[in-house]
């Protein structure tokens, strides 16, 4: 019951943390823009990644009338058929074109700011992150069990559209105006914010959905 009361909590502290990375590299070791586009690209990879999972671990049943727009035949399939297909999709947007989009900036500003130590260690906080969100949202709260496979496809593109909307233009942007540091901070912001407002949507979800059984 504490594990599930604090768990919350305690995905939120984790995505604060693992936003504060990024942050304290910028503020304090003069992270390059590049470096940033590299950390953030990566984030979107283990996002996605996580839905997977949550896909494959799904044991609930979809209602086909909530998705009246989705073939029937797609409500027979096992979760590794959906996580194959959904994750084809999501593995070509994010590898090609991210990785082009990433590529082209980087051919753009040089590779001089991008350093393996820092992308290890920012991705590895983003990844601790995405477990404690997965734990605590999904198989804590019993989100689970509640759905089928087809419930969290969305969330695999959702999700990576909005962040690299907001990265990737506002970084190409804070670049063309010469890398501001106060512009850069700003969309670090933004960005954990949007991440937090995800989180707390999905919390009330649950707790909404637990009290409805």
């Amino acid at each position: 019951m504490q594990l599930r009361q604090y768990g919350p909590r305690l995905s939120l502290l984790a995505t604060v943390s693992a936003n504060s990375v990024p942050l304290i590299g910028v503020l304090a070791f003069d992270w390059s823009v590049l470096l940033l586009i590299f950390i953030y690209w990566a984030e979107a990879g283990l996002y996605g990644g996580f839905v997977l999972l949550r896909i494959l671990t799904a044991q609930g049943t979809d209602d086909p009338e909530a998705y009246p727009d989705t073939d029937d035949f797609l409500f027979e399939w096992p979760n590794w058929k959906h996580a194959l297909f959904d994750g084809s999709f999501f593995g070509i947007f994010w590898l090609f074109g991210g990785g082009f989009a990433v590529g082209m900036f980087a051919q753009a500003v040089g590779f001089a700011g991008l350093s393996a130590r820092p992308l290890v260690s920012s991705t590895l906080a983003f990844g601790l992150a995405h477990a404690g969100l997965f734990w605590s949202e999904h198989i804590l709260s019993g989100e689970y069990k509640r759905h089928g496979p087809i419930a969290f496809a969305p969330d695999l593109f959702d999700h990576i559209f909005l962040i690299q909307a907001i990265l990737l233009i506002g970084l190409f942007v804070a670049v063309a105006l010469g890398s501001p540091l106060g512009m850069i901070v700003v969309f670090i912001m933004i960005k954990t914010g949007v991440d937090l407002h995800e989180h707390r949507k999905r919390i009330q979800t649950n707790e909404y959905e637990r009290h409805d059984e």
